[in-house]
């Protein structure tokens, strides 16, 4: 399946609208393709929705979920980033899919595009990612850009905060196959050698792209803005 930015604020709305007539409040914490197809131009569509949700919410969202089968749970994954004391540090809100009003519904956030570009790298340069290898490189590549990573180097401090953050999800077992938990050197430099040969190839430079329209300024996911270029 394929979504558009449309079809997925369509979505959430709905899951929203229902938690509205139940008058709940569940924070969801959205990653990969749907959380770049939301803010960057990149990106126009995702193949799921790839999300977390808090412990304690578990139960009450997967509830929610029958009938759905887009949504792919990274919960145990992301877990150690989605608690109280982390989550600004690594999402930043979208929006509040309901009712303002009562501060019922769903509430959005997305990854920022460090932790999207560290997700990436965990699969980048596996011999096993082959099927989505080709995308992969390219969201790499727009988001160094967007990061102003532009050497090896800078791939290895970005990836250093979250050196012990991500853990193998049991229910998922490929993540155990295809994601590499501990990045060595050589990983990182081989990561940076596909972005650099993709960039040859498009011959593009490493840059920011322009913003998804309709898109507030202070809800860009990126901390640095690049002067030029």
């Amino acid at each position: 399946m394929s979504l558009t930015k449309r079809k997925i604020e369509e979505c959430l709305s709905e899951l929203g609208n229902e938690l509205v007539l139940r008058g709940q409040r569940i924070d969801i914490f959205i990653v990969g393709g749907t959380a770049l197809a939301l803010v960057h131009s990149f990106r126009d569509r995702a193949g799921d929705i790839d999300y977390a949700i808090r412990r304690e919410y578990r139960d009450a969202f997967a509830d929610l979920l029958s009938g759905y089968a887009i949504f792919d749970n990274h919960s145990a994954y992301l877990e150690q980033m989605t608690g109280d004391a982390d989550h600004e540090v690594h999402f930043f809100h979208y929006r509040l899919f309901g009712n303002e009003g009562t501060q019922t519904g769903l509430n959005v956030w997305l990854a920022k595009d460090e932790l999207q570009l560290a997700s990436i790298l965990l699969r980048l340069n596996s011999p096993h990612n082959t099927a989505k290898i080709d995308r992969d490189t390219n969201d790499a590549f727009h988001l160094c850009g967007e990061l102003g990573i532009t050497s090896a180097e800078d791939l290895k401090n970005l990836w250093g905060p979250y050196k012990n953050k991500f853990r193998a999800d049991p229910d998922a077992p490929i993540d155990s196959e295809v994601f590499d938990y501990n990045l060595t050197d050589d990983y990182l430099e081989g990561c940076w050698q596909s972005i650099e040969t993709l960039a040859t190839r498009k011959e593009k430079s490493l840059k920011p792209e322009t913003p998804k329209k309709g898109l507030p300024a202070h809800r860009r996911p990126h901390k640095k803005t690049l002067q030029g270029g």
